[in-house]
């Protein structure tokens, strides 16, 4: 069945990632399995404590605090309480043999059920400041999947209009279908952006995209939008103007570009500011 990995250290941020996975799950009819993976070189406190009292009805005392096996109970507890009477519960699975992160991506790649990986950013770092550690870009970097990096803040809700950032070439099609294979169902408004910088050829580039986006994209809830230079460097309020942007969407970059895109914002603090979740796509051929 189709599949979402979620990686988790047990902290409550990764605790918070888990049950966006899990909402998003129930709209997928798909499945998560959680693994093991440490992103931070500390200790982490357990999490997922309880929306009401009743820990102690689970069969949990064999396990240890911070194990899968609980999480997983705890989830599942969880999404019952947070949903109607009836509502079927994802089915989660514990990946309890890879550790490393090596051996957990070697899993996911050979899994052709895994549509996308789930990851939260650790408690001292913002989304984009995680985005840009040798951790996160290990993952990016090796993933064939998209990865889903989800700040503490973002509300656990389904998206209504996702923001995906185009390059203005020729494979943008192909990122935006590979975007809807996940979230189309969800119905969201795709707003097709791209930050405008005025090249010599920016308005063919950008007329050349909306062309592809009617010719090559079965969508009818995807539209251009282009972004200045000025709006950008305002920080990230072109995410919530009109309506309001619930995930951002953007294409595996090298580390340098990534660092170039986050700086745009103009200031470090603005990062703190982007409280959505933001997938990355891999790269296409």
């Amino acid at each position: 069945m189709k599949t979402i990995a979620v990686f988790t250290d047990f902290s409550e941020q990764a605790a918070h990632a888990a049950r966006y996975a899990m909402h998003m799950a129930k709209k997928l009819k798909a499945g998560i399995t959680l693994f093991s993976v440490c992103l931070k070189p500390v200790a982490m406190k357990p999490a997922l404590q309880p929306i009401v009292g009743g820990w102690d009805s689970l069969d949990t005392e064999s396990e240890e605090p911070d194990s899968l096996i609980t999480m997983a109970s705890r989830l599942a507890l969880e999404f019952d309480q947070r949903n109607f009477p009836g509502t079927t519960v994802p089915q989660i699975n514990c990946d309890n043999e890879n550790h490393e992160i090596q051996d957990v991506m070697s899993s996911i790649i050979n899994n052709e059920d895994i549509m996308f990986i789930v990851v939260a950013a650790p408690e001292d770092n913002d989304i984009a400041t995680f985005a840009l550690t040798s951790s996160c870009q290990k993952i990016i970097d090796w993933a064939n999947v998209p990865v889903l990096i989800v700040p503490d803040g973002a509300a656990v809700k389904n998206p209504e209009k996702i923001a995906f950032l185009a390059n203005l070439d020729d494979r943008d099609a192909t990122y935006i279908n590979s975007l809807l294979n996940i979230t189309q169902d969800f119905s969201a408004d795709i707003m097709v952006s791209n930050i405008n910088n005025e090249g010599y050829d920016q308005q063919h580039r950008e007329q050349k995209l909306i062309n592809s986006l009617h010719y090559n994209v079965d969508y009818g809830k995807a539209y251009y939008r282009s972004i200045s230079d000025e709006r950008m460097i305002n920080g990230w309020k072109w995410l919530r103007e009109n309506k309001k942007c619930d995930m951002l969407a953007i294409t595996q970059q090298s580390h340098q570009s990534l660092k170039r895109f986050f700086s745009l914002a103009n200031t470090p603090a603005a990062t703190h500011h982007l409280t959505i979740p933001l997938m990355i796509l891999p790269a296409t051929a």
